[in-house]
């Protein structure tokens, strides 16, 4: 019976049983299991024939998956109908990446084992044949008893069908209903309650959420921890937490200010002053509240991701819980976090060195003087102005809350402020000499009277040692007569600062999920846009090798010349730092100039070679130009904008099954047992864990278990035995009516 073919008319790997199956014939497939005939399996058929070229052997395991999964061959030698589905359809998918060259016909096999899957489904008559269908032989759930941590557990084949990509399966209706069943149980009696019950439960949850969680962590039984353990009430206490991180970094954003006080310019500075001027200048205060904050989220977010792996499994975990935009934001997270907390041990370091504080202390300036302590002599009485209150004589004005001074009292030769403009005003009776001095901040040789002489000339005040400053406290940006400008490109600060800013974006790409769960039309865009970033990937690596190549022909043909602008432009300014760059001097400001030509944002100034007539060479660099233009724009956008149109498209064609699919694997995450509290709750230790050891229930717990394994057991093998049957009676008359539809025709 399992011998194969020897003649020319089959290949040599046929034999009756093989070609029974693969035309489908269920009455001869019965026959000839009847009478002992059996397929080999796949590491007898490929060690068998591993000499074969191939592609040789690549046809011949086509056509035994090809047997084997057809509906007269299933229905005869399995006795799990769905979790033999889908283990074969794991089997075909592994066998399409290792053997190439029939991809095509692979994937086919797979769409016809989905559509019995399907099928399978379709023949269920009730909700009870659904249930123990998708339990599968094994029981998945406790019973309900006086267990406090017991938890809603997933049907198997519906975890079997996540863990291998079943799309069809999942997305059929009696599936999601299910599904749905699961994901309202304990929290609504019946899963088809009206949108705005929904929305006012939802409602309650996010307003009630730091209650709620804090009363789950305090009572280990009740009725709010079996509420809470339910996946409706967990996805909005999640999505509250999420929002509210969101709130955060938005608050942290808005809450920004931009301090530009130099507390070391100050006419009274204490050490304490200086090192907190220090702190924020590094950013490296470690009392902001709102930083202590997003560190919690973020702690309380990388145990929840660790809980999920260990609880899962990798496959799992992988399938359902894991995510790259959230697994990459906690990875520049904590880039952020570790980076912050270097900043923060380098800057005490520092401030704790006696030489440094001392670098960086200033001398008592001799105390202001007010015109209006002084008779006028020149005939010019003191003038009234807006812009500086009418402060008591004896004032010290550097005692004044949110003042800062705007230049020091110091001596000739110290410059920090000898490029300070000062306002223009008309003097009468100051000389050149005075003035100069004056505008340098130098006033330690002044006496009264040449106080009493600007103060006749000008009307005010000769020296306003503060300006009013916006705002307290806030981030520095000058310290010592530094600036942020002086930093290293790769300074520590400005890295955790990148970091930060990145992380912020994917979290608010997160949100997508969150819409995919909640809206259908919004779901369907945002999954087409998960599908368009591989084909953004895709262009990317053939721009990249257009881009790079430009890059080094125009670097090649345009550097000498551009090396010689910028020498002449050295040569030409005192300040070298005033002269940019040419476009093409170098490999990286060639890439830079031919990427933001893709936006019209380069000049052709940069293609002309000034003062020589070397029209070989410019009209080359035109011509370079224009084709770069021409392959990035035309071509390779345009390609970009088909391919996300066919993505959009097939998306669109399998809207409800992708759709469908993506929600499914959201509200499994839910439904498995996991993290009930959201970050940072999930920080505080879970009474339960201290009570879990003392449980009296655990063996009465086990001998209701066993018992409800063999009833669920029992009952599943009669479900499937009775779709089985009805299966092969819809095959049956399908026979039936394809020979007499035959006939007719005759």
């Amino acid at each position: 019976m399992d011998c194969p073919a020897d003649n020319d008319e089959y290949s040599m790997e046929t034999t009756p049983i093989l070609l029974a199956a693969e035309r489908n014939s269920y009455y001869i497939v019965k026959i000839l299991l009847a009478h002992g005939a059996a397929m080999p399996s796949y590491e007898e058929l490929k060690s068998k024939y591993s000499h074969l070229p191939t592609t040789q052997l690549t046809r011949i395991i086509y056509r035994y998956y090809n047997a084997i999964s057809s509906e007269a061959y299933l229905l005869q030698t399995n006795g799990n109908l769905v979790t033999d589905i889908f283990n074969l359809f794991k089997d075909i998918k592994r066998a399409k990446r290792e053997k190439k060259g029939m991809n095509d016909e692979f994937e086919m096999l797979t769409e016809n084992l989905q559509a019995v899957s399907r099928k399978v489904l379709d023949l269920t008559r009730n909700e009870d044949e659904v249930r123990y269908l998708l339990a599968g032989n094994k029981a998945t759930k406790l019973p309900k008893c006086v267990h406090c941590n017991q938890h809603i557990a997933i049907p198997r084949v519906i975890k079997k069908a996540l863990l291998f990509n079943v799309k069809g399966f999942l997305a059929h209706d009696k599936c999601q209903a299910a599904l749905t069943d699961l994901w309202y149980e304990g929290f609504f009696t019946d899963a088809q309650q009206s949108v705005v019950k929904r929305f006012a439960s939802a409602a309650l949850l996010t307003c009630l959420c730091p209650l709620l969680c804090l009363l789950y962590i305090v009572f280990p039984c009740g009725p709010i921890r079996r509420m809470m353990k339910t996946p409706f009430a967990k996805f909005v206490l999640h999505t509250v937490s999420r929002i509210t991180f969101l709130a955060l970094l938005i608050f942290t954003t808005l809450n920004l200010s931009v301090n530009l006080e130099d507390v070391t310019y100050g006419s009274v500075v204490t050490d304490d002053q200086i090192r907190a001027g220090y702190l924020s200048f590094r950013s490296a205060d470690i009392h902001d509240e709102l930083r202590i904050c997003i560190f919690l989220w973020i702690l309380g977010m990388t145990v929840k991701e660790l809980n999920d792996f260990r609880r899962l499994g990798r496959k799992m975990y992988v399938n359902i819980s894991c995510s790259i935009p959230d697994i990459l934001q906690l990875v520049l997270y904590w880039l952020y976090v570790v980076l912050s907390f270097v900043v923060i041990v380098q800057t005490h370091h520092t401030i704790q060195d006696e030489n440094w504080l001392s670098s960086h202390r200033r001398p008592t300036p001799p105390p202001p003087i007010n015109c209006r302590d002084y008779p006028s002599s020149g005939g010019f009485p003191p003038r009234e102005y807006s812009s500086v209150p009418d402060y008591p004589p004896s004032r010290n004005y550097s005692s004044i809350p949110g003042f800062r001074p705007i230049f020091t009292l110091s001596n000739d030769n110290d410059t920090s402020y000898d490029n300070y403009e000062t306002e223009t005003t008309t003097r009468s009776s100051t000389t050149d000499d005075t003035d100069t001095r004056r505008d340098k901040g130098d006033f330690d040789n002044f006496d009264d009277s040449q106080f009493i002489s600007l103060c006749d000339g000008v009307g005010r005040d000769p020296v306003l040692p503060v300006v009013p400053v916006l705002g307290s406290g806030g981030l520095s940006v000058r310290f010592g007569g530094e600036t942020r400008n002086d930093w290293a490109s790769f300074d520590t600060v400005l890295l955790a600062e990148a970091a930060f800013a990145l992380a912020n974006i994917l979290t608010f790409g997160g949100l997508l999920q969150t819409v995919i769960m909640i809206s259908r039309r919004l779901g369907i865009l945002a999954i087409s846009l998960f599908g368009m970033v591989g084909d953004i990937v895709k262009f990317l690596i053939l721009f990249s090798m257009t881009w790079i190549s430009f890059s080094l022909g125009m670097t090649q043909l345009y550097r000498p010349f551009h090396e010689l602008k910028l020498l002449e432009c050295q040569d030409n300014t005192y300040d070298e730092s005033e002269c940019e760059k040419p476009a093409f001097i170098d490999l990286w400001q060639s890439m830079k100039m031919l990427f933001w030509s893709l936006f019209g944002l380069s000049e052709l100034d940069s293609l002309h070679i000034k003062d020589g007539e070397l029209g070989l060479t410019e009209s080359l660099g035109h011509f370079m130009f224009a084709l770069y233009l021409l392959v990035a724009v035309i071509v390779l956008l345009n390609a970009l904008i088909a391919m996300m149109s066919s993505t959009y498209t097939r998306v669109l064609e399998n809207a409800e099954m992708e759709w469908k699919y993506s929600r499914s694997i959201m509200m499994t995450g839910y439904i498995l047992e996991g993290a009930v509290l959201p970050p940072p709750f999930n920080l505080i230790p879970d009474i339960w864990l201290f009570l879990s050891c003392l449980n009296p229930h655990k063996k009465h717990k086990l001998l209701e278990r066993n018992t409800v394994v063999k009833d669920r057991r029992d009952h599943f093998e009669e479900t499937n035995a009775a779709i089985t049957k009805r299966y092969i009676f819809e095959l049956q008359r399908k026979v039936t009516n394809i020979r007499l539809a035959s006939k007719t025709k005759r």
